[in-house]
């Protein structure tokens, strides 16, 4: 056994060898595209960028972290928001104070930024920024819309905040 997989080996290693030798005599006559020349218009610079207001300002210093009125809040019912009653906006009619559960999708608003510390959590934090009005509405409509890829809007998102132009983007954003 150990004799045939020596000799399988010795094959792979011959056919490795005859594969980079030809390599060379395949490669004459290929020419590799001018990636310079395909690009579209001039390349920005990092400076150009990153200069201005970012797209979204809101940080973990916007966050609410104290909400004094659940304090003594003990609910004693869970009731799954999927099946409240939504008004004329898609929001959920709460009518009366509970216990809320619902499976929802997150998004990354701050690419490339370290995540907090320590442990898993949420906070609440208003939406601020010059984009932010364009994020809060796909982030609102992308519930009307589950046939899109959450990735796909988080790439969305992150075009938007990393100042892509619509025209630069790939036609299915």
């Amino acid at each position: 056994m150990a004799r045939s997989g020596g000799r399988l080996i010795g094959y792979a290693a011959m056919a490795a060898l005859v594969l980079v030798a030809a390599l060379p005599q395949a490669a004459q006559g290929v020419k590799l595209p001018d990636v310079f020349k395909e690009l579209p218009g001039k390349v920005p610079s990092v400076e150009k960028l990153l200069e201005g207001k970012p797209p979204i300002t809101t940080s973990l210093a916007d966050a609410v972290t104290e909400v004094p009125f659940l304090d003594d809040f003990d609910p004693k019912d869970l009731v799954r928001m999927t099946v409240l009653p939504r008004g004329p906006r898609g929001g959920f009619l709460l009518k009366h104070p509970g216990l809320y559960q619902l499976q929802a999708q997150s998004y990354c608003l701050h690419a490339g930024t370290y995540a907090p510390g320590e442990g898993d959590g949420y906070l609440y934090a208003p939406l601020e920024g010059p984009r932010s009005g364009v994020i809060r509405r796909i982030l609102q409509n992308s519930v009307a819309h589950p046939q899109i890829k959450q990735s796909d809007i988080q790439t969305l998102i992150w075009a938007i905040l990393s100042r892509t132009k619509l025209g630069d983007m790939a036609p299915a954003m």
